[in-house]
């Protein structure tokens, strides 16, 4: 198949020849967001945060890594050890992070009638 007309983003299959913006592509774009995965339609969410493995203080190299592990495992509003990653299993999602040199990012993704709650459980975990 001809791998312009099977991408949802492109499925019209027009691809400005000026380099310019494509009139289709809101539609485009909000067709994509309608895909469905699996017969149900999915949200991801990623959260990326300004500080990683270069500020680790030179006797506890390692701290961002392992404060990126230690943050999905409980928050004061949901104190159950690994509650998210449970959650998400329920509700067909995963969850997963990476520190680099000077971020942290942390994402997931969830069944969309599951996003509200994930996401609220998910911003508890940068609650200071």
């Amino acid at each position: 198949p001809d791998p312009v007309r099977s991408d949802p983003v492109r499925q019209n299959g027009d691809v400005p020849s000026d380099g310019g913006a494509d009139p289709n592509m809101n539609a485009d774009l909000e067709a994509a967001s309608n895909v469905e995965v699996g017969r149900k339609r999915r949200a991801a969410v990623c959260m990326v945060v300004g500080t990683g493995s270069f500020t680790d203080p030179l006797d506890c190299l390692g701290l961002a890594h392992f404060l990126e592990h230690m943050l999905f495992m409980g928050s004061e509003k949901y104190p159950e050890e690994n509650a998210f990653d449970a959650f998400l299993a329920k509700h067909g999602g995963d969850s997963n992070a990476y520190t680099e040199g000077e971020h942290t990012s942390y994402y997931f993704n969830v069944k969309v009638d599951a996003l509200e709650e994930a996401l609220d459980m998910f911003a508890q975990f940068f609650v200071a």
